[in-house]
């Protein structure tokens, strides 16, 4: 099985609750252990079979299926390769204030290095905690004003650059379908996201399968 849907962001706007609900939806198949699967732009190499293989071959009969990963918005490379090798496959975003996101961006970074190693078989997590001895301390603690600096880009890439929305949809929008929600209405309204989320995604399953 490939996926129907891909979930591309963006970072702090709510995607792992979003993944978590996915993984309770009796309906929705999600790989388990995977909420940043980042396939078309990490793995790419290994191939639509190793793919599946990889996080959808414990599919056991939900009616649609679909995996979550944050650099597909950033990406053309990975759009691209999207567009192409899934033609029919529905993007789904949750934008949050880009102010607030990059706030929470840099704080998830400047204190992730304290918190324990993750399990080395998932994804997800810290990209260290895959090596025998990760280094631990403060790793990524550096004030959020050196993005500011001009040598500062890279930083400013990637805690303000997600944020720059109106780019990104343009690019989008160009190459795969795409469905917009935003993380307020996720605090305020979850049933009703999961709900609206799940509908779209059945339906543009139910268009595959009339075609």
């Amino acid at each position: 099985m490939l996926p129907h849907f891909l979930h591309i962001g963006s970072a702090k706007a709510a995607s792992t609750w979003l993944y978590e609900a996915c993984l309770e939806h009796p309906e929705i198949h999600v790989p388990p252990r995977n909420d940043n699967v980042n396939f078309f732009l990490v793995h790419y190499d290994r191939g639509l079979d190793w793919y599946q293989a990889q996080y959808f071959a414990d599919h056991t009969g939900e009616t649609v299926g679909g995996e979550f990963s944050n650099s597909y918005l950033l990406s053309e490379v990975a759009l691209e390769r999207i567009s192409r090798d899934l033609p029919d496959v529905r993007l789904t975003c949750m934008l949050r204030n880009p102010i607030d996101r990059a706030y929470l961006n840099w704080a998830h970074m400047y204190f992730k290095s304290g918190r324990p190693r993750q399990h080395p078989d998932t994804d997800s997590g810290d990209p260290i905690d895959i090596l025998p001895n990760p280094p631990r301390g403060p790793l990524f603690r550096l004030p959020m004003e050196i993005v500011g600096h001009p040598n500062g880009w890279t930083w400013c890439r990637m805690w303000l650059e997600p944020g720059l929305y109106a780019a990104q949809l343009r690019r989008i929008r160009r190459l795969v379908p795409l469905r917009l929600g935003g993380d307020q209405d996720a605090r305020q309204q979850p049933l009703s996201i999961v709900a609206a989320f799940a509908e779209d995604t059945f339906h543009l399953l139910s268009r595959q399968i009339l075609r």
